[in-house]
C-alpha cells in the first residue's frame, strides 16, 4: 500500500520540496522503517482508512488522505507540513479526523505535527498562499485574515490573501502560475492577466478603509527579514 508522501502525491497533493527518491509503502507486518533499498522505503502501517486512486487501467491502494497527512507531517518541516495540511483541508478532510490520525504511536514529530495542524487553514488557496502564510508567521507579524473581501463602489468584488485589519494593510502572493499557467487565465492571455490584476489592484488601493498593500513573491518569502521589512515600511508590526 502507498503511504506517506508517495500517497499525497497519488491524492494530488502538493509538496512543497521535491517528491522523494523512494516510493513509500506500509506493510501490515512490519514494526520498523526499512531504507535499505534505494527504490522504495518500507514503514509499519500507520492509523487512518484506505482508500483506492485510479493508476493509469488499475485501481491501487493508498493511505486516505488525513492518514498519510498526519504520518507525513510528523517527519516534515513545519513550512511544508503546514503547506500539506492546508491542502487537506481544503479537499475537506476534517481537522478532528487528521488529528485522531496524529493520536497514536509515538511521540517523534507529534508536537511539531500537532503545531502545524493548529495553524493549518483550508482558506489558504494555494501552495504559495500556505507558505506566504508561514514566512509572515515567522516575521512575528499579527495573525491575518484570510480571504478577506472587499467590494468597490462599482459592484466589483475581491478577496485578498491577507488582511491586518488593525493596520488596514493588505498583503497578496503574487505567484507567476497565474500568468503562466492556461488553466488559470480563462481564456485570457498574460497581457490581459497582468492588466486586470493592475486594475483590480488600483481599485483596492483607492478604497478608504485600505492604507497600503502589498505584494510578495515567491523570490520574497525566501528571505524573512525581507518580508519583514516589507511588512515594517506598510505599518504592520513584526518581532522579527
Amino acid at each position: 500500500m502507498f503511504a506517506h508522501e508517495s500517497a499525497l502525491l497519488l491524492h494530488g497533493i502538493r509538496l512543497l520540496g521535491p517528491a522523494p527518491v523512494r516510493v513509500v509503502v506500509a506493510e501490515p507486518c512490519r514494526t520498523r522503517v526499512d531504507r535499505r533499498s534505494p527504490l522504495v522505503e518500507s514503514h509499519p502501517m500507520p492509523p487512518g482508512a484506505l482508500e483506492t486512486v485510479h493508476l493509469g487501467p488499475e485501481d491501487v491502494p493508498v493511505l486516505g488522505l488525513a492518514g498519510a497527512a498526519a504520518a507525513t507531517a510528523r517527519s516534515m518541516p513545519f513550512r511544508d507540513a503546514v503547506v500539506v495540511l492546508d491542502q487537506v483541508l481544503r479537499r475537506g478532510v476534517p481537522r478532528d479526523e487528521i488529528a485522531a490520525a496524529l493520536a497514536p504511536g509515538s511521540r517523534r514529530g507529534a508536537a511539531l505535527a500537532h503545531a502545524a495542524l493548529d495553524f493549518a487553514d483550508h482558506r489558504s488557496d494555494s501552495v504559495g498562499e500556505s507558505l506566504a502564510r508561514v514566512v509572515l508567521h515567522e516575521t512575528g507579524a499579527p495573525r491575518p485574515q484570510l480571504q478577506h473581501e472587499f467590494r468597490s463602489p462599482d459592484g466589483l468584488r475581491a478577496l485578498v490573501d491577507f488582511w491586518f485589519p488593525d493596520q488596514v494593510v493588505v498583503v497578496e502572493y503574487d505567484g507567476a502560475v497565474k500568468y503562466r499557467d492556461a488553466r488559470t487565465r480563462d481564456g485570457r492571455s498574460p497581457e490581459q492577466v497582468v492588466i486586470a490584476e493592475k486594475t483590480r489592484e488600483d481599485w483596492i488601493r483607492a478604497l478608504p478603509e485600505v492604507r497600503a498593500l502589498r505584494r510578495l513573491t515567491s523570490h520574497d518569502l525566501r528571505s524573512v527579514p525581507f518580508v519583514a521589512a516589507t511588512l515594517r515600511a506598510a505599518g504592520v508590526p513584526t518581532t522579527h
